[in-house]
């Protein structure tokens, strides 16, 4: 026995991306003939996954009432929320041809794989715009002046990661956070306030970024 070396003389399933493709020729070749089209498809896939203009056509008849259907199964859905698959499936029966009539557990299998396809989507969408929206947490000051100030400086000198733009308010910012150390290093109160606080628990208090420059504040009277 000779051996079958076409997908058509073997009957083969097409895969998912050859039904792409098929969908894609179609679609951009409207009034392009089956012929051609056949030509434009065996182009693209190897030798022995070519295929007949006979089984393109009735491949793309195939997938014009698979769409057919799952368009009726979701109208079916959405009008009848409270069905079971055994009502659907007398319903999706009543409408269609008694060919395409099809059985409560392949409605329901159906159903699944176009909520499946529909959550694919939205991740798919979803994703590259999370990864757009991520952002570094801005550094938070210890009561260290000086660890503050190694810390600010070094996240400035610090390479932008690949494919992220450096921000310039961000870099200004950071600045302005090293400046801002140094002040309050030099001022009498604070060195005062350090040095009264135990070394034990100085690591886990924080100043907050968001009271600004506090240098023309007057707190004289704090430790009177």
């Amino acid at each position: 026995m000779s051996r079958k070396l076409y997908a058509y003389d073997r009957r083969d399933v097409y895969y998912p991306e050859e039904e792409s493709l098929l969908q894609q020729l179609k679609l951009s070749h409207p009034s392009t003939t089956w012929q051609q089209l056949r030509i434009l498809f065996n182009d693209s896939v190897p030798s022995n996954r070519q295929r007949t203009e006979d089984g393109l056509k009735n491949k793309w008849k195939d997938m014009e009432n698979c769409r057919k259907e799952e368009k009726l199964l979701r109208e079916l859905k959405l009008t009848h929320p409270e069905a079971g698959w055994q009502e659907v499936a007398c319903l999706f029966n009543q409408i269609v041809p008694a060919h395409r009539n099809r059985r409560a557990e392949t409605l329901k299998a159906k159903w699944e794989n176009i909520q499946h396809r529909k959550h694919e989507a939205e991740l798919s969408f979803r994703e590259p715009l999370r990864s757009q929206l991520l952002v570094r947490p801005s550094p938070r000051l210890s009561m260290n002046p000086r660890n503050d100030k190694k810390e600010l400086q070094a996240g400035s000198s610090r390479k932008p990661e690949v494919g992220l733009k450096s921000d310039p308010a961000v870099e200004v910012e950071v600045k302005a956070g090293g400046d801002h150390c140094a002040a309050l290093e030099s001022e009498p109160w604070f060195r005062e306030l350090y040095d009264s606080i135990d070394s034990d628990t100085a690591s886990d208090c924080l100043i907050d970024p968001a009271l600004g420059d506090m240098s023309d504040v007057d707190i004289s009277d704090t430790f009177a």
